[in-house]
């Protein structure tokens, strides 16, 4: 039974702010929040008698300068810091299609339900740990989306790394924890993404992302 986050059973393809705020067994914290602010769909969930300054804090970032030129995993990642820093801790901050976690659901990994980009139905069930910034990407080519962990390095990412034009970009994306979903249908994971999903159907089928060296005979 997918207990928390059931509100964000889809980042990318189904409206937060049309989704119910609050999971009636996620503890804690219970109480979420969300709106729209700075053209951005914003979601929290943070301790109960939190949610003024939680909100406060989050519209004064949103409002600066340099959220302008971020991405939304770079906003999440710094929205949550700054809470930790206010002592609104633990908490999700949801925005657009990142989420960043600072702290943990009552010792355990917030879990979060994972949404098809073409038929709304959900796949697996991601989860993720304190600290830890995940995002959603549309994707170009025959990518259809992407999930991609690991703050800084989600953050850092952009469609073109996606493209598998350039070895180096993908060799990167190999090593954290990445999920592909294809226009075709098929699932890419990588063999770090694998320890941080429960897909909905156990027998769901995936490919293994891998790393490929080639190497050419050198003659003596």
């Amino acid at each position: 039974m997918l207990m928390p986050i059931r509100p964000l059973v889809s980042l990318l393809s189904v409206p937060l702010l049309s989704l119910p705020l609050c999971a009636s067994r996620l503890t804690p914290p219970c109480l979420s929040q969300a709106w729209q602010s700075h053209g951005h769909a914003v979601g929290l969930v943070t301790p109960r008698g939190s949610e003024t300054r939680a909100r406060q804090i989050t519209e004064r970032l949103l409002s600066q300068s340099a959220a302008r030129t971020a991405n939304d995993a770079q906003l999440a990642g710094g929205i949550g810091q700054a809470l930790r820093q206010a002592g609104v801790y633990p908490a999700l901050i949801v925005l657009d299609h990142a989420a960043a976690a600072q702290g943990t659901r009552g010792g355990s990994p917030w879990r979060l339900a994972l949404a098809s980009a073409a038929t709304g139905k959900v796949l697996a069930v991601l989860t993720l740990g304190d600290g830890e910034v995940m995002r959603i990407m549309s994707g170009g080519g025959p990518v259809r989306q992407a999930v991609l962990y690991d703050g800084s390095g989600a953050a850092s990412v952009t469609p073109a790394d996606l493209s598998g034009r350039d070895m180096r970009r993908v060799h990167r994306l190999i090593a954290m924890p990445l999920l592909v979903e294809m226009n075709d249908g098929t699932l890419w994971a990588s063999p770090r993404l694998l320890r941080k999903v429960t897909w909905q159907h156990p027998e769901q089928p995936y490919r293994l992302l891998q790393a490929v060296c080639h190497m050419s005979a050198v003659r003596s």
